[in-house]
């Protein structure tokens, strides 16, 4: 299944068509897989006749820049995964906390836990993508720079808590920063919850470019 998400409009952002032409870029990168996979899963997620006019009648407008992703079997996720991906996965499985984990994923985990108003909070922000910086620890992600990227991996991250299993995603998203800057990235995502609702998430960034 793939996430349902609201079209996201930035003014500055980059367009849908420039969004599925990024998928272009990664076929001849080597990832053709996963690039037409995301183009297809941009038909199926949106599965709107704006998608599927814009594919069959360029002269409509483009839609506008959002956010895909394409789960991974944590067996097919483990041959991509970094090494600090793979040994916060083992501690997790070990039993280990989310405060524990071994030296080599700390300083990359991404830590939140969800408050008594629902929403999910930063407790430390990881640098394995570093899309925002630690003005976010201490607040929910609704508050990120990207209100509605931050809601988006919130719902995420609450997903893989009800769940209470481990979550592999190549993720592509295109997003603003606070300055207005439009940010390209597509990493492939580990999250990893924890009974008392901590969920660690720790990317491996595979493509982050400012567009």
């Amino acid at each position: 299944m793939f996430e349902r998400i609201k079209p996201h409009t930035a003014s500055h952002g980059q367009t849908r068509r420039g969004f599925i032409g990024s998928a272009g870029v990664l076929v001849l990168t080597g990832t053709a897989g996963f690039a037409a996979g995301l183009v297809r899963d941009e038909v199926v997620d949106r599965g709107k006749e704006a998608v599927v006019g814009f594919l069959t009648e360029p002269s409509l407008p483009p839609p506008a820049a959002g956010y895909a992703i394409s789960p991974r079997s944590i067996e097919a996720f483990k041959p991509q995964a970094a090494d600090y991906q793979l040994a916060a996965l083992e501690a997790w499985q070990s039993g280990r906390s989310m405060t524990d984990l071994p030296d080599v994923c700390r300083p990359r985990a991404t830590q939140t836990f969800k408050a008594a108003n629902g929403l999910r909070f930063v407790r430390a922000i990881g640098g394995g993508l570093r899309l925002w910086g630690s003005e976010i620890e201490g607040l929910p992600l609704v508050q990120a720079f990207d209100a509605e990227y931050g809601r988006w991996c919130a719902t995420r991250l609450n997903k893989c808590n009800l769940d209470q299993e481990p979550v592999a995603e190549m993720v592509a998203a295109v997003f603003r920063l606070r300055d207005g800057t439009t940010i390209d990235a597509t990493y492939l995502s580990l999250q990893l919850p924890y009974p008392n609702g901590d969920v660690i998430s720790i990317s491996k960034p595979i493509k982050v470019r400012t567009v």
